[in-house]
């Protein structure tokens, strides 16, 4: 830091700052590519799936039962459509620019009077010319050439970029400032945690960008501010005796008096009882529609693909005997991380401390994802119909959401308006309130509702043991 401008009276110093890369490799970013099924396979998917199911031995628990499924779902996919990198994307820009290159190869074939290659005659830019030869190929050229650079047809692209995501809402808002941010951000080349600040033999501020630490780094970061408690575990969770009971806050005691003695509700006996084909279908048709999958890279639309007597047969059995185990086997509790950006271009490279600039998903198995919805559809619906639940509640309830508390909160601020009343609010914010959720308080809370002992049971078991791998630009 040079203070020689405040002695001239100015009013800032001069700060000169130097960053010591230690490796700086180029990222060959790894193609994840997403496992569909058109619906004109679907027979012949169903048809692959049964095959590979029946040449295995009957399962003889959860977990076979559960790796048979998942590999018998992407070796069906996988051998109707391979996976493959598409032609267009990557660095080689559009589908145009693709055409163009085609044209131009075979150009240069028929001028050299050489075969031209099938993968090449066979692209639908070439058969689509009539009677091709050099000229009407190099004329096809030049328009497609021309197509790129209207001026028009760009316009037309960022007319329709503006109009994608909450573009469109900033604007009938009138957040201008937000909407043209938005639409002048043509694209984001954040591929994911790249590096992050270390420091050099000499304590100089470096940044290291070598995959193996910056993939230990990562998961060490993201674990301990994401998915470590913050809360320490009362003695009593530990040792369940009535010493370390009594010296429980009294107000806890007084509140959660059901975790020392439980008090189970009929109300909530059938949560646990085996599901129905009909349900199952139910559930299955109601999972969110492209969301990406786990570590098995099996989505929800695979599941959803599949028809009734393969449910049936192999996933219906599956569901009932997780619940009759209380449990899901350890396959169903693998998951991967994706960190997104929370301020755009400060989340590539971490910090080595504090907190981080970046927001983790967490990307859980389908098969996960559907025995929490049975349980979560049947437990929702009983605690409505019993009133457990107040109702200014508008959070993860069924036939409410944040549009009904905005619009209750609107009319309170009209009502306080009109009539010239003074209203007083408060917007509380709890860090991490997510992130933190620890066992012995989600028992707790089960335990409060007067939930039965096997529904506890499981829903604390399915989240123990959990195994996660964080997903980097490595």
């Amino acid at each position: 830091v040079d203070d020689a401008p405040l002695s001239m009276g100015m009013d800032h110093a001069i700060v000169t700052a130097a960053v010591h890369i230690t490796s700086n490799p180029r990222i060959q970013q790894s193609q994840h590519t997403k496992l569909t099924c058109k619906d004109e396979d679907k027979d012949r998917y169903n048809e692959l799936v049964l095959q590979h199911l029946q040449a295995h031995h009957k399962p003889q628990n959860t977990e076979e039962a559960l790796v048979n499924l998942h590999t018998a779902i992407v070796n069906a996919v996988t051998t109707i459509k391979p996976k493959h990198v598409h032609r267009t994307k990557g660095k080689y820009g559009t589908r145009l620019q693709a055409d163009i290159r085609t044209l131009g190869k075979i150009l240069r074939c028929l001028k050299r009077e050489t075969k031209i290659p099938q993968e090449l005659a066979r692209q639908p830019v070439y058969t689509t010319i009539t009677q091709p030869t050099a000229k009407r190929v190099g004329t096809k050229i030049r328009e497609l050439q021309q197509r790129i650079n209207k001026k028009a047809e760009k316009r037309t692209t960022i007319r329709a970029r503006m109009y994608k995501y909450n573009r469109s809402e900033h604007f009938r808002t009138r957040n201008y400032g937000a909407f043209l941010n938005s639409a002048l951000s043509r694209f984001n080349n954040f591929q994911g945690i790249e590096g992050f600040l270390t420091t050099t033999s000499d304590g100089e501020p470096a940044v290291d960008m070598d995959p193996e630490r910056t993939k230990q780094i990562a998961s060490k970061r993201v674990q301990q501010q994401h998915f470590s408690p913050s809360i320490p575990t009362p003695q009593y969770y530990k040792t369940r005796t009535q010493e370390d009971w009594d010296a429980m806050d009294p107000w806890f005691k007084k509140m959660f008096h059901t975790t020392h003695t439980p008090a189970p509700k009929a109300i909530y006996a059938h949560i646990m009882d085996p599901v129905n084909l009909v349900e199952l279908t139910r559930r299955i048709k109601h999972l969110r529609k492209g969301k990406a999958g786990g570590r098995s890279q099996v989505t929800a639309d695979l599941l959803q693909q599949l028809d009734t007597e393969t449910v049936k047969e192999w996933v219906l059995p599956f569901i009932n005997n997780c619940l009759e185990q209380d449990d899901i086997p350890p396959t169903g509790k693998l998951f991967a991380v994706w960190a997104i950006e929370k301020i755009p271009g400060a989340g590539s490279i971490i910090t080595s401390t504090g907190k981080l600039n970046i927001r983790p998903i967490t990307l859980l198995e389908p098969m996960f994802k559907l025995i929490e919805s049975i349980i979560h559809t049947r437990l929702s619906r009983a605690m409505t119909k019993a009133g457990a639940l107040n109702p200014n509640h508008y959070g993860f309830t069924q036939g409410t959401g944040a549009d009904d508390l905005m619009l209750e909160e609107s009319m309170v601020f009209e009502d306080a308006h009109q009539h010239h009343k003074e209203f007083h609010g408060s917007n509380n914010d709890c860090t991490a309130a997510y992130d933190n959720i620890t066992p012995w308080t989600s028992e707790t809370i089960y335990q409060y509702h007067g939930l039965p002992q096997r529904l506890i049971a499981f829903m604390l078991n399915i989240d123990k043991h959990q195994h996660g791998r964080i997903l980097t630009a490595h």
